[in-house]
C-alpha cells in the first residue's frame, strides 16, 4: 500500500485497526480562492455548510432548545444511530385499575364512600340474590332487614358472583326505616330509594374485591381502594337465551320471569316437545319427576308451575300448604329426557316411571305414585 504523507493523513483520518490513513473517497478538488465574506443571510448559511450539526450556530428567533432538538434529529452517523439503539427506554408505569367509586362519582358526583354502606348480598341458605336480581325482585328483598345495617345516606349493594367477582345491583339513597313484627322475629323495613343516574350500570359494572370474613356490610371508605372495576357488560345481566335440553336448570324466579316476559328462545323450545321433568327441593333434599305430553309440551306445565307452584300434584301442594306459599321459591327445574309432542301419553308415562325408579322419588322424594 502507498503510504500517505502524515499531513494527510491526518486531515482524511487514520485506519480503525492498523493506524494506517484511509485513502480519500474521490478525486481531490483544488481549494478555491477565498472569497470575500458576506454579510448576506444566503452567504451567512453557506459559509458554515461543512461544520458538524453541533458546531453550526443557533439561527436567529429560534429558541435554544429547539434548534438542539432539530441538530439531534440531523444526526445520522453510524455510531450516533448504535448508541440511540443501546440507551434504555424508559420503564413503563402500569396503569391502576379505576376504582368502582370514581366511576359511579362521574355519573353522580354526591357518590363518596364516607357517605355510602356497601351490601355484599350472597346466598343466605334460602334465596339466591343473582337470581332475585334476574327476576326484578332483588330490590324488594333488599328492603327487609333483620338489624339497622343501612344506617347511611347511601347504599351500594353488589351480588355475589364467585371468584371474588361482584355484580352491580344499585346505589340507593336511605330514608330511614321501621320496624315491624316477622312471624317469628322483628325486622326493619327500609325506605331504599334508586339513583337514577348509576342505573346505566346496574346488572353491568362487575366489580372484583376479596370478601373480608363473612361481614356482609361494610362500611365503604374502608374498603374503597379494594373496590375495583373488572369490567363492564357490553348489557345488563338477564335470562340467556335458551341453553339447550341439557343445560337447562333454573330456580322459580327464573322461570317466572321466563314465563312473564314469554321469553321467545325459550317457549319456542320448551313448547315443542314434552317428555319427562325434574323438580328438586334442595332446602328439604327431595326430587319431583313429572312429566309433560300434548300440545304445549314443557311450556304448557311449566307454566302451570309458575302460576301456583305445585302445578295441582298432591305432594307439592301439601308443602306449600303446610310451610307456605313461598315455599316453591326454592325449587328448581329441569330435563331429564325429551320426546316428540306426539308421543303418546302411555309411552310417556313410561319414560317417567323409570326415572322415578332410578331416582328413588317415590321412597326418598315428592312422588306419591
Amino acid at each position: 500500500m502507498r503510504a500517505w504523507p502524515r499531513r494527510l493523513a491526518h486531515e482524511q483520518g487514520l485506519a480503525r485497526c492498523n493506524f494506517e490513513p484511509r485513502p480519500p473517497r474521490g478525486p481531490t478538488r483544488r481549494a478555491a480562492p477565498e472569497r470575500a465574506r458576506d454579510s448576506s443571510p444566503r452567504r451567512r448559511g453557506e459559509e458554515h455548510r461543512g461544520l458538524h450539526p453541533l458546531h453550526q450556530p443557533v439561527p436567529e428567533g429560534v429558541p435554544f432548545q429547539r434548534a438542539v432538538s432539530n441538530i439531534e434529529e440531523s444526526e445520522s452517523s453510524p455510531d450516533r444511530t448504535r448508541m440511540r439503539q443501546h440507551t434504555p427506554a424508559p420503564p413503563t408505569i402500569p396503569l391502576a385499575r379505576m376504582r368502582a367509586f370514581d366511576l359511579l362519582r362521574l355519573l353522580m358526583p354526591g357518590a363518596d364512600p364516607e357517605r355510602t354502606k356497601v351490601h355484599l348480598a350472597g346466598w343466605n341458605g334460602i334465596d339466591d340474590p343473582l337470581d332475585l336480581f334476574r327476576a326484578d325482585t332483588f330490590e324488594a328483598w333488599q328492603l327487609g332487614q333483620h338489624q339497622r345495617n343501612f344506617e347511611r345516606d347511601l347504599v351500594l349493594a353488589l351480588i355475589d358472583m364467585r371468584a371474588d367477582r361482584w355484580l352491580f345491583a344499585g346505589l340507593f339513597t336511605a330514608h330511614g326505616s321501621e320496624a315491624r313484627q316477622g312471624k317469628t322475629r322483628e325486622y326493619f323495613q327500609y325506605d331504599l330509594r334508586r339513583v337514577q343516574d348509576c342505573a346505566e350500570l346496574e346488572g353491568r359494572m362487575v366489580v372484583s374485591f376479596k370478601r373480608p370474613g363473612r361481614a356482609s356490610y361494610l362500611v365503604a371508605e374502608r374498603w374503597v381502594d379494594e373496590l375495583t372495576v373488572a369490567e363492564v357488560l357490553p348489557e345488563r345481566l338477564s335470562i340467556g337465551e335458551f341453553p339447550g335440553f341439557k343445560a337447562v336448570d333454573i330456580s322459580k324466579l327464573e322461570l317466572d320471569v321466563i314465563v312473564r316476559r314469554r321469553i321467545e328462545s325459550w317457549r319456542s323450545a320448551l313448547s315443542s316437545v314434552g317428555g319427562v321433568y325434574l323438580i328438586s327441593d334442595p332446602t328439604a333434599g327431595k326430587l319431583y319427576v313429572g312429566s309433560a305430553y300434548g300440545e304445549g309440551g314443557f311450556w304448557q306445565r311449566w307454566t302451570n308451575y309458575s302460576e301456583c307452584g305445585h302445578g295441582g300434584n298432591v305432594e307439592l301442594r301439601a308443602l306449600l300448604a303446610s310451610e307456605g306459599a313461598q315455599r316453591c321459591e326454592a325449587f328448581r327445574y329441569s330435563v331429564l329426557e325429551i320426546a316428540d309432542v306426539a308421543t303418546s301419553k302411555d309411552a310417556v308415562i313410561v319414560r317417567e316411571t323409570h326415572w322415578k325408579r332410578v331416582l328413588m322419588s317415590r321412597e326418598h322424594g315428592l312422588n306419591s305414585n
